[in-house]
This record gives C-alpha cells, sequence and structure tokens, in this order.
C-alpha cells in the first residue's frame, strides 16, 4: 500500500514538473517572438516568468543578458551573461552559445575589460568559426591593445567572409598603421569610403594615416571633408539649432553618476552615433572612455536626442555614423 502511495505521489510530482516546464517553454517562445520584434520589454517580462517558473532555464537568462546589452545595462548584462554561458548545453545549443559569448565581449568591451573581451570572443569563435561578428570584434580587441598582427589574421578572415564590410575595412586600415604598412593602410581606408560614400569620416581616416606616416605634413582636417562631402554631393546629419543647442541639449540632460561624482571623475566621452534616415539616433558605441558609469551615461543621452535633419546624398536621406562628444564637468 505504501509502495502505491508512493508510485502515485512520484506519478503526481511528474505531471506537476512537466505541466511547469510546458509553460515555461511557452512563456519562452513567447518571450523570443517579442525579442525578435525588438520588443525588448515586453520579451524581459516573459522571460522573467520563464525564470519564476523554471530558475534552470538558463536560455531565458541568456536572452535577458542579451536585452540588458541592448539597453545599454552593461552591468546587468555582464551578470546574466556571465552565468548562462556556464550553463547552456554546447552540443545542442552551439550556434546560440557562441551568440551568448559574442554578446558576453561586448558587454567586457563597453566595461572597457579588453582582455575579458577577446577571451569571450575567441570562446564564442571556438564553438563556431563562421561567426565572422565575431571574428571582427576580436580584431577591434587585438587592435585597441596594439595586438596589430592578430587583428590582422582576423581581419583577413572577415574581409574574405564578407568583402564589403565596411567596419572591417576601416579596422583593417587602423590596423595597417599599426603595422605601419602605409598605402596598405590608406587602401583600406579609400575602400572604405567607396562603400560608405555618406561618411565622410572615412576620408579623415585617410588624413589620419597620412598624418601618422608625415607627421610634419599640414593637413585642414575640417576643409578636407567639406570638399569630400560636397564633391560627393552629401550633406551630414545637422542638429536643429546647431551644435550650441546640441550641447545644451546634452548639457541639461547629463545625470551625473554618483560614483564619478565621488571618483572626482571629468572629462569628454566621444559617442559614434548611427542617425537612419528619419534624423533617430538608434545605434551607440562609445570610441572614447573615460570610466563605465560616465560611458553609460554618455550612451544614454545620445539616444535621447532629438531628431537630427538627416544625412543626405544626392538630396537622398541616408544613415550616417556621427560621432558626438559628451563633457562632463564636474559640479562646482
Amino acid at each position: 500500500m505504501t509502495t502505491m502511495k508512493t508510485k502515485r505521489l512520484l506519478m503526481a510530482i511528474c505531471a506537476v514538473a512537466l505541466a511547469v516546464t510546458a509553460a515555461a517553454q511557452s512563456r519562452f517562445d513567447q518571450g523570443v517572438t517579442e525579442f525578435t520584434a525588438r520588443n525588448y520589454d515586453a520579451a524581459l517580462t516573459h522571460f522573467q516568468g520563464v525564470l519564476k517558473a523554471d530558475p534552470t532555464y538558463h536560455l531565458a537568462q541568456a536572452y535577458m543578458g542579451i536585452i540588458k546589452y541592448r539597453q545599454n545595462n552593461f552591468h546587468e548584462a555582464l551578470e546574466l551573461l556571465d552565468k548562462a554561458s556556464g550553463e547552456i548545453d554546447r552540443k545542442e545549443n552551439g550556434p546560440f552559445l557562441s551568440n551568448v559569448y559574442y554578446h558576453l565581449g561586448l558587454t567586457h568591451e563597453q566595461l572597457a575589460d579588453t582582455a575579458s573581451a577577446i577571451s569571450a570572443l575567441s570562446n564564442a569563435i571556438i564553438i563556431d568559426p563562421t561567426n565572422v561578428d565575431c571574428r571582427l570584434e576580436r580584431a577591434i580587441a587585438f587592435q585597441n591593445t596594439k595586438n596589430y598582427d592578430a587583428a590582422l589574421d582576423d581581419l583577413n578572415e572577415v574581409l574574405r567572409a564578407r568583402p564589403d564590410d565596411v567596419t572591417a575595412c576601416v579596422a583593417l586600415g587602423y590596423t595597417q598603421v599599426g603595422l605601419h604598412n602605409r598605402d596598405a593602410a590608406i587602401e583600406a581606408f579609400k575602400k572604405a569610403a567607396t562603400l560608405d560614400a555618406a561618411n565622410a569620416e572615412h576620408y579623415n581616416d585617410v588624413v589620419t594615416a597620412l598624418s601618422a606616416f608625415n607627421p610634419d605634413m599640414s593637413v585642414d582636417v575640417e576643409k578636407t571633408e567639406r570638399d569630400i562631402t560636397e564633391a560627393d554631393n552629401v550633406v551630414l546629419p545637422k542638429f536643429p539649432g546647431g551644435t550650441q543647442a546640441m550641447n545644451k541639449f546634452i548639457g541639461e540632460t547629463i545625470v551625473y553618476p554618483e560614483k564619478a561624482l565621488e571618483a572626482r571623475e571629468a572629462g569628454t566621452v566621444v559617442v559614434d552615433c548611427l542617425i537612419d534616415k528619419t534624423g533617430k539616433v538608434t545605434e551607440t558605441k562609445v570610441v572614447k572612455i573615460l570610466m563605465a558609469e560616465l560611458d553609460d551615461e554618455a550612451r544614454r543621452v545620445c539616444m535621447q536626442l532629438p531628431a537630427f535633419e538627416p544625412a543626405t546624398r544626392d538630396g537622398a536621406p541616408v544613415e550616417c555614423w556621427l560621432q558626438i562628444p559628451v563633457k562632463f564637468t564636474l559640479p562646482k
């Protein structure tokens, strides 16, 4: 009799477990649907529900980490992605696990931990050698540590797979500068300029390369940019009211992080902003860092910028990257 009761109890427990698993799976699928549609807040709600029902559902944890990264919550992203990467089964979810390590690497980069970024990106490549995005990001990380030979190897692989990758061409240019290969550097920058004619920064890269090899050469960068954009019928994005109005908006929008105040940290964070055809800032990358909290705040402020007059080429709106300096001044 006792044995029969035990069996029934076990069957009941199994039934409950199966029901919980089925509910978690359904909620997870809804989360993935919202994630794919870029409805990140809705996706987070679903994934949080999944983890409440089943705390071992590490795929949901990984998706949450990716969302937190895309929302610029890098410290939360790091915790979630780090945990998930150690638990997801490589055999069953290899490509996705590679993507988790990829985002973990990106997160480390944003937190200025280049060594950890390289380690995570290398894990991603080991799991999925075809992950070209990982190779590109690792190349940039190698470049930042002045390991130009390793960067060159990765960039050659990237450009074999994606010959028209503008970011890879620019990275290759700066890698060749680091390797003192003048002609190869200029060729890479010119290719980037040809592929992405709306972005005059690529021509400034050429000027930078020339200046690196000819430090005594006098170059009027602003005139070079103006001449080239006019020749290509390109008009760069314009902030309503001009640069002064943009700086005023930035100054009024900044919320100085407490940790930065305590550390008496100040200076300028330079943010690359992708401005779409409607003039909206849709993506940001920090290219000159100070400290994590200030970098995060600079990106947040840039994402809040009102719409620009979009860049145009031959009168038609085009996407364009624009560097925006965000200045942090300690209150007196």
